[in-house]
């Protein structure tokens, strides 16, 4: 018998309060957090700011976790918590060649869509969240920094190929490709859930629609 997801975790479920603002403790800004979301970076100054009210439910101790959820969310935050340096020293980096800070708060904001879309399809952390953030950066110049930051020849390989396609406007790809395809266009405005390449994205676009019809 197939396992469905379990109310706790599928957003349809969710109230009202289960999508919430926290201040960022270093400025002030609002961040918005889902009930799930371990931390999110601040558009504003780039801290990382911890969900004061996260909240996994079943998912951390159930044994069904990875089959209900498509992913094992204790792998995750795992995964997640080896490349927050790669991550930090990024937004770092953004920072110094931005001073104004618009093109952090562009690039955290593709940042947060990439790992909302990691959890419900997978992909390759390093590789994902390097070319969220680096997604206003021309391929051979984000080739350069991150070989200045030691990645992986093979990872900063994919990651600038992404960022070729990306700025190619090219088809489909690689899941990574896809998920980053679709993170900056969630995170740029109200995409039709048509053209999204990932499941999870198409889901994303329906709910971003559905809240402006509402407002």
């Amino acid at each position: 018998m197939a396992i469905t997801m379990c109310p706790g975790q599928d957003t349809s479920f969710w109230r009202p309060g289960d999508i919430f603002e926290v201040q960022c403790s270093n400025c002030g800004y609002a961040v918005e957090f889902f009930k799930d979301d371990a931390s999110r970076r601040c558009r504003q100054c780039g801290r990382q700011v911890a969900n004061p009210k996260l909240n996994l439910g079943c998912a951390l101790w159930c044994e069904h976790a990875e089959e209900c959820l498509g992913y094992d969310p204790k792998k995750k935050m795992a995964a997640e918590g080896e490349h927050t340096s790669l991550v930090d020293r990024l937004i770092e980096e953004l920072g110094r060649r931005d001073p104004s800070g618009e093109m952090r708060s562009r690039a955290i904001g593709v940042l947060e869509q990439a790992r909302t879309l990691m959890s419900a399809e997978g992909g390759e952390p390093k590789v994902i969240l390097a070319a969220a953030l680096l997604h206003q950066v021309a391929p051979s110049e984000a080739s350069r920094l991150l070989s200045e930051l030691a990645v992986d020849a093979a990872s900063a390989e994919e990651v600038t190929e992404m960022l070729a396609a990306l700025a190619d406007s090219r088809g489909p790809g690689s899941l990574e490709a896809r998920i980053l395809a679709d993170a900056v266009a969630l995170a740029q405005g109200d995409p039709a859930p048509e053209t999204m390449s990932t499941p999870a994205g198409k889901v994303l676009a329906e709910n971003k629609n559905k809240t402006a019809n509402t407002t």
